[in-house]
């Protein structure tokens, strides 16, 4: 793949991720079926785990990619960040019988 095209095909999954992270704390992501939001949050959270985890190898052990020690803790603190926000949201959404 040309760099051109993945830099922005990057972006674009970056820019629909900080969307889906604005719905999950506004009143109109609250609108979002649950379900539908939480089996989004999981795919998210594959696709950032994926790279915080490459970020996190890289850094400590290193596969070539380049990343820094500093890297890697960036890295476990997004997965962190990531799963705050997902039990952030589904506390939020849950339905409390009574």
């Amino acid at each position: 793949m040309e760099a051109a095209t993945a830099q922005w095909l990057a972006t674009a999954s970056g820019v629909l991720g900080a969307c889906v992270a604005l719905a999950t704390v506004t009143a109109l992501g609250r609108r979002v079926p649950r379900t539908l939001m939480l089996l989004v949050l999981a795919g998210m959270l594959l696709a950032v785990g994926g790279g915080a985890g490459i970020m996190i190898v890289d850094g400590f052990v290193g596969i070539g990619v380049g990343w820094q020690w500093y890297h890697g803790v960036l890295g476990i603190l997004v997965i962190g960040l990531f799963l705050e926000m997902t039990r952030s949201y589904a506390a939020a959404t849950r339905r409390v019988a009574g």
